[in-house]
């Protein structure tokens, strides 16, 4: 993400007094990026009433350096999701950090997870069962060019309703057809391909009904 976007996303934050949360992922590791502390620092700075502001990870580049650094910079929470063949070494790696900042770090793993997503139809997950109903609704994900998209699992950015560079994310939010749209996934009733295939997988679609 360019610089200039990102401040963008943070100016818009700010000029509505926002206090959610701001969350750093998006089929990215954040801490490849050598700006994250900068931009953890600069969130706080400019949504000191935020609710908090967190990373997600794989924890593949974590280190105890980098762990303060986030915390000092005003980092709530990182949450590290063990994707490793032998999850046993990624925990005996990660309890120190875990034992020095217990509040500031959340482990969990997909070994033995039995509500994996199949990230909107993109990969397939045997016996996935469907859903009720779409809690994503709720969150609006800006990715790297600035765009509002539906869905933190629209993996190809297909479904955008803004950006922030031209518009104000308030502006986008209250855009008629992406209200209606997160209406219809919030109550299971999905009116896009992408929502279909999330909620019910490998069920016949009815945009494919002739």
């Amino acid at each position: 993400m360019p610089d200039e976007v990102f401040h963008a996303t943070i100016r818009n934050l700010k000029g509505i007094k926002y206090t959610g949360a701001v969350t750093y992922q998006f089929y990215g590791e954040p801490l490849l990026d050598s700006r994250l502390v900068d931009f953890v620092k600069y969130t706080r700075e400019n949504l000191p009433s935020a609710m908090f502001v967190k990373v997600i990870s794989n924890g593949d580049y974590l280190t105890e350096d980098l762990f303060e650094r986030l915390i000092e910079a005003g980092m709530a929470e990182i949450s590290i999701t063990i994707h490793d063949r032998n999850p046993a070494r990624r925990m005996e790696r990660l309890q120190p950090l875990i034992d020095k900042h217990p509040s500031n770090i959340r482990v969990t793993s997909i070994h033995g997870h039995k509500s994996l997503s199949n990230r909107g139809g993109a990969v397939e997950i045997e016996g996935e069962t469907a859903k009720k109903r779409c809690m994503f609704p709720r969150n609006a994900i800006v990715d790297f060019e600035g765009n509002v998209l539906l869905c933190c699992n629209d993996y190809f950015h297909a479904n955008r309703f803004g950006n922030v560079v031209d518009e104000s994310i308030l502006t986008i939010w209250k855009k008629k057809d992406f209200r209606a749209l997160r209406k219809a996934a919030k109550k299971g009733k999905p009116e896009l391909q992408l929502c279909e295939d999330c909620l019910y997988p490998g069920q016949q679609s009815s945009h494919d009904e002739s």
